[in-house]
């Protein structure tokens, strides 16, 4: 008797999957540590300095700071 109850009774279904997001272009943020000191300018030439002296900041604002005073000085 059991057996027919059990074949009676009808198999609960699964919840549907929810539905799949869309996928999203992925977001390329570069992360920089130029001083608000740099003018806008100059952050390109900062990064430069800095990338090819090894990552010294204090370095590539001394380069900066020199180049600047060179312009100003003519």
């Amino acid at each position: 008797m059991q057996a027919a109850v059990a074949i009676s009774v009808p198999a609960k279904k699964a919840a549907p999957a929810p539905a799949a997001k869309p996928a999203t272009p992925a977001v390329k943020v570069q992360m920089t540590s130029v001083p608000a000191s740099v003018a806008a300018d100059d952050r390109a030439t900062y990064l430069q300095i800095l990338k090819s002296n090894g990552g010294n900041a204090d370095a590539a604002l001394a380069a900066i700071r020199a180049m600047e005073a060179k312009e100003q000085n003519g």
